[in-house]
């Protein structure tokens, strides 16, 4: 039980976020991390600061996050750490700040071999680098990202933000992005 235990509230807690009950979220991740201790602590702790992003509750996410301890040979959650610190900063509005976790979270996604990790930090760095007319950055890590796409979900998602690239290097009309947006969001 007491091996199982936590991880199961552990998921949980993320459908229960995933349904907008916040509350009860928050309780399941609470009791699993009182079960835990060390890497296993960490990982609630990963998945209750994922939770705190989805509710809105940034402050409080990166609070959490700020407070885990580096932990030597956990390569593959310092990374999730790293990247969810940069969509915390990207929410805030701390665009280079984001970029920055970004590109902290791909070295370390790189090191630990997380394909999909590293494919996310790609597709963010993509986005924002279009958002902020780098274009250059924007188009090497478009490569990248496509190169990473692992199903189709990944596709969507990279489809989604490939559009939004390409309105704003002005290569795709308004009207044309939004009925394409509309048509993949359909898909998600």
């Amino acid at each position: 039980f007491n091996v199982l235990a936590p991880s199961v509230l552990a998921q949980l807690g993320v459908l229960y976020a995933r349904y907008g009950r916040a509350q009860r979220a928050l309780w399941h991740l609470e009791r699993g991390i009182q079960m835990t201790s060390g890497t296993e602590q960490l990982k609630v702790r990963l998945k209750r600061a994922i939770v705190l992003t989805t509710l809105g509750r940034n402050a409080e996410a990166r609070s959490e996050l700020n407070s885990m301890p580096l932990v030597r040979g956990a390569t593959a959650l310092m990374a999730e750490k790293t990247l969810l610190l940069g969509d915390v900063a990207w929410v805030s509005g701390e665009l280079e700040n984001a970029i920055s976790h970004y590109r902290d979270a791909l070295k370390l996604a790189v090191e630990a071999e997380l394909a999909y990790e590293e494919y996310l930090c790609h597709l963010s760095m993509m986005t924002l680098s279009g958002f902020l007319g780098r274009r250059e950055d924007a188009s090497r890590h478009r490569a990248e990202a496509k190169r990473r796409i692992g199903d189709k979900s990944d596709g969507l998602l990279f489809r989604f933000r490939e559009v939004l690239l390409d309105h704003w290097s002005a290569d795709t009309q308004g009207h044309q992005a939004v009925t394409e947006l509309t048509m993949i969001s359909q898909e998600l």
